[in-house]
């Protein structure tokens, strides 16, 4: 949960109206996090980390 106003929500928000317009990222995003489910099962924290690598990248294009 986010409190109103927050930079956070505002950065996720962006981030997901991202995927929305760009079908490739959110293959790549989608098909990167079912990678990473099944090599990471129980490491939430590795899953995340390299999750993160590609969100990056797209981040800088916002």
């Amino acid at each position: 949960m986010y409190q109103f106003g927050s930079l956070e929500i505002e950065r996720h928000l962006a981030f997901r109206d991202y995927l929305r317009t760009h079908s490739v990222a959110r293959k790549e995003y989608g098909e990167l996090k079912s990678r990473l489910s099944q090599k990471f099962p129980y490491d939430i924290e590795s899953y995340i980390q390299e999750k993160e690598q590609l969100a990056l990248k797209f981040k800088k294009k916002l």
